[in-house]
């Protein structure tokens, strides 16, 4: 069986759903595109493509990350660590504390090497 684009599209559009959000990133040049998006995160009003995921991760980070977990996860949103991480494994998750609506959560976070590459 071969699966057409529109129904790769559908498949990845009903996994995505399953996060709060979900980037697609140019590890080399930091250029992102951001295919869904949770109310939580249109409030940071982060534009839905941009020349430089790791800066704009680093500058809003202390708006949804509990301040405690801030150190921590902005070395994980760095792209030296990132690429490190990805050369070694291909993929990585971990675990951020997050804040929504005053609350505590705990938010995974996945990174993986898209297929074909590196």
């Amino acid at each position: 069986m071969k699966i057409d684009e529109m129904a790769s599209e559908q498949i990845a559009t009903t996994l995505a759903k399953h996060y709060d959000s979900l980037f697609y990133i140019e590890i080399e040049t930091g250029h992102y595109v951001e295919f869904v998006t949770t109310q939580m995160l249109e409030e940071l009003k982060i534009p839905e493509e941009g020349d430089d995921f790791f800066a704009l991760a680093s500058k809003n980070a202390d708006k949804y990350v509990y301040p405690k977990d801030l150190e921590r996860v902005m070395r994980i949103h760095d792209k030296a660590q990132v690429l490190e991480q990805l050369e070694k494994t291909g993929s990585y998750s971990m675990d951020e504390v997050a804040l929504r609506d005053e609350e505590v959560v705990v938010d995974a976070i996945h990174v993986a090497r898209s297929d074909g590459v590196g």
